[in-house]
């Protein structure tokens, strides 16, 4: 269906192989494990407080995932010029220093 601003996609699921002690994509397991985050006019939005310290964070402008440079092995501005997002795989160009 076109919604004018997107497409909407409605399917029917008719069978599943979902066994029990798989890991099953929700939207917590999106926010929390993903680190994803809703647009701020979007119902499910939580405000995120980024504690203030020396490290950079910088939020992918398209899906809203937070790289911060204390928690991972490798400084933003270090990353290949190929990197991409490990959310929506956009490049490293839609991302902004929000901290």
């Amino acid at each position: 269906m076109n919604a004018e601003t997107h497409d909407i996609f409605l399917i029917r699921v008719t069978n599943t192989n979902c066994k029990e002690n798989e890991i099953v994509l929700t939207y917590d397991y999106y926010r929390f494990n993903m680190k994803g985050t809703s647009p701020k006019n979007a119902p499910t939005y939580i405000e995120s407080k980024i504690e203030e310290s020396n490290s950079k964070v910088y939020r992918c402008k398209i899906c809203g995932h937070l790289y911060k440079d204390s928690e991972e092995a490798i400084k933003f501005e270090d990353l290949p010029d190929d990197w991409v997002c490990p959310v929506c795989g956009v490049g490293k160009d839609k991302f902004e220093l929000i901290n």
